[in-house]
């Protein structure tokens, strides 16, 4: 028998987060679950619980955009919400890292500072700006409702003093940071953290415009947690391995439980995963597929050693979409009582180990059915 976890990460499970937290920062004070809901680390619990190994559970994606989920108040769910055309402060009103720099370069920043939390500071001209990650914040009329119009998430004021005051921040701090953003802006290069000027990309250089248009905002967040990129060890079979890199008997894992096979070292967007997780699913069935327990009997000959796993009469009896060629070209296979191997020949002889359909030879049965003629 074999069994396959593919629980996913664990970043939603704020106690394991703190766990094995990177050893160069403290943890903060505030941090935000912003990971999927079942992203709690069930599997790497139960591997754990029989003796199996954790490899880089401290490569932690984590953003440092958090902001409280205005839908579960009271609770410690975040959402990633930014505004790229801002500039983010720290409780201090200064800047402190390149705005740009997304989480690579914001977030190490960010654990550095005093309280562990920045604000992004936008003015009415950028504000369209803003963004909550997830199809289902893409409704401008609910960020207005639920973020916007929420006084605990959101300070809104005409001008920067009185921002300051309502966010919590020094006054001549954040005047000043503001004036000299909008002064580089006006010279084109950010001598500070390098997010535009010559040599940038051009969204670095086309969002990074001054900000003098009131109403000004501030937007507290937090650090979020995100992604695993560390997990449940295996081998190259996908097999669960224990300290000593032995394999567990009859278990797999695959997908973001495993890190993603570290495939994608300690970064990654969300689209990266993808592969990843597909690569692991196939390469656990194969070798599950490999093992002794799975292996059966089979004929041995042309065309009835084929029958014996492919019953292409079932397969062609009802039709189904896309596969009107296949059908088509089968019911004529077994009206001639055409042998396998006259299309299919370099599955013969038969090998376990290399049996898949090449296109390139197949593309030459072509000229059974179709033959031109002038």
């Amino acid at each position: 028998d074999a069994v396959v976890l593919a629980t996913g990460g664990f970043q939603s499970n704020l106690d394991l987060v703190r766990e094995f937290w990177p050893a160069e920062f403290d943890f903060p004070e505030t941090i935000l679950a912003g990971s999927g809901r079942h992203s709690i680390g069930l599997g790497h619990e139960m591997v754990r619980d029989i003796g199996g190994d954790l490899v880089k559970m401290d490569y932690q994606w984590n953003y440092y955009s958090g902001l409280p989920d205005p839908q579960n108040p009271g609770s410690n769910k975040g959402l990633n919400a930014a505004n790229m055309w801002g500039i983010l402060v720290n409780s201090q009103g200064k800047r402190f890292a390149n705005d740009h720099g997304w989480a690579k370069d914001v977030m190490p920043a960010l654990l550095k500072q005093d309280r562990v939390t920045c604000w992004a500071i936008f003015d009415e001209a950028t504000r369209k700006e803003f963004s909550v990650s997830g199809s289902d914040w893409a409704d401008i009329d609910k960020v207005n409702r639920l973020v916007f119009a929420n006084p605990k998430l959101v300070q809104s004021a005409d001008t920067i003093g009185e921002l300051a005051r309502k966010a919590g921040l020094p006054v001549e701090n954040l005047k000043a940071t503001l004036a000299r953003y909008n002064s580089l802006v006006d010279k084109g290069v950010d001598d500070d953290f390098g997010r535009f000027g010559p040599g940038k990309t051009e969204f670095n250089n086309t969002a990074s415009v001054k900000l003098e248009t009131p109403p000004f905002y501030a937007i507290q967040t937090f650090p979020l947690t995100r992604k695993s990129m560390g997990g449940v060890a295996i081998d190259l079979g996908c097999r669960v391995v224990d300290k000593k890199k032995r394999p567990i008997p009859g278990l797999y894992a695959v997908g973001e439980l495993t890190g993603l096979a570290l495939i994608n070292g300690k970064a990654a967007l969300e689209g990266t995963f993808l592969g990843p997780c597909v690569v692991t699913g196939r390469v656990a069935a194969r070798t599950i597929l490999k093992s002794a327990a799975w292996k059966r009997p089979v004929q041995q000959g042309g065309a009835e050693r084929c029958a014996d796993c492919h019953d292409v009469k079932s397969d062609i009896a009802d039709t189904r979409p896309g596969f009107w060629h296949f059908e088509k070209v089968h019911a004529k296979v077994l009206a001639q009582q055409i042998d396998c191997r006259q299309c299919h020949g370099e599955l013969s002889p038969y090998r376990e180990d290399d049996h898949r359909i090449n296109p390139r030879v197949l593309a030459a049965a072509c000229m059974r059915c179709h033959t031109g003629r002038e």
